[in-house]
């Protein structure tokens, strides 16, 4: 009988190891055994930014090829620390370039993951009239750049990079979108 209650005791204690609490990684990755770091981790979209992967980047900026999509909080709270996240070291070539808009952050099963629009069906179009630009990011105050999307896919582009949740914008007088939106190679893009 005592060996049966230790028996039971064992798996209980190996199988309740593997469990996790909400916002830890997910359980789906938990039972997988794979748990998400923490500066992948996210609950929202807008938990998540796009960043190059190598510290350099194309003259600081994230280009298709060499980004990826982090937590901003754990993202801020590394620098802060003086802890890189990305890869390599060293000079970086005296030049500044801005990180497309068509790349964007999203997160997916609690995992930032960083989107090249260029290759979404949101973005597909065969001609000019079958485009429309919208301010990129979630608030339209602030937002440096317009991006392009598919007509009447403005909705899922809000969704992707801002969620579910209504976002709090800061109060202004928005800039309507004034660039207009093309059809280049199959894509949506302002020219």
């Amino acid at each position: 009988m005592r060996l049966l209650a230790r028996l039971a005791l064992m798996m209980l204690s190996v199988c309740s190891s593997g469990t996790t609490t909400p916002g830890s990684g997910g359980v789906a990755e938990a039972q997988r055994g794979r748990r998400i770091p923490a500066i992948e981790r996210c609950d929202a979209p807008t938990e998540c930014i796009v960043v190059s992967r190598t510290c350099c980047g194309h003259c600081g900026a994230a280009v298709p090829g060499d980004v990826r999509a982090v937590n901003l909080e754990e993202d801020r709270a590394r620098a802060g620390r003086g802890e890189p996240i990305c890869e390599g070291s060293g000079h970086c070539p005296d030049c500044h370039a801005d990180t497309s808009p068509t790349l964007v952050a999203t997160c997916r099963a609690h995992r930032c993951v960083a989107v090249d629009l260029m290759r979404q069906p949101i973005t597909a179009c065969r001609s000019d009239a079958e485009c429309e630009s919208t301010f990129s990011g979630c608030c339209r105050c602030g937002s440096q750049n317009d991006v392009a999307v598919t007509r009447g896919r403005v909705d899922d582009y809000r969704r992707m990079v801002c969620g579910e949740a209504p976002v709090a914008c800061p109060e202004c007088v928005g800039r309507p979108s004034s660039e207009r939106a093309a059809c280049v190679e199959g894509r949506c893009v302002v020219p």
